[in-house]
């Protein structure tokens, strides 16, 4: 499953749709091409109102141990020390509500 920002998406149809309008509004069109475009403007409407109406979950990003700023590599293989956890040994694909992404160099 991918994540993504429903509304930000239907923000997209919202603006193809404006968009189209003008387009078809302009003179550059002969009727056929108008009549074409006036087709398609229902398919982009019913996109958006299907984005609208698709459900949502409840998610949060993580930060995986990998990436956190409480790991310690203290062990061998692909078992790593974490210092906020109580029982300390993770791997790296873990992830806990206590993860805090470390500052790189790069980010200052």
């Amino acid at each position: 499953m991918r994540l993504g920002d429903l509304d930000a998406l239907e923000q997209v149809f919202l603006d193809e749709s404006k968009r189209l309008r003008e387009y078809m509004n302009s003179e550059e069109l002969d009727q056929e091409e108008k009549k074409y475009i006036n087709n398609f403007l229902p398919t982009v409407e019913w996109a958006r109102k299907t984005v609208h109406r698709t459900s949502t979950i409840d998610a949060v990003a993580v930060v995986r141990c990998k990436d956190c700023d409480f790991r310690d590599e203290l062990y061998s293989g692909d078992l790593i020390l974490c210092r906020r956890k109580m029982s300390g040994i993770v791997k790296d694909t873990d992830f806990c509500s206590y993860g805090k992404r470390k500052v790189t160099a790069d980010e200052g």
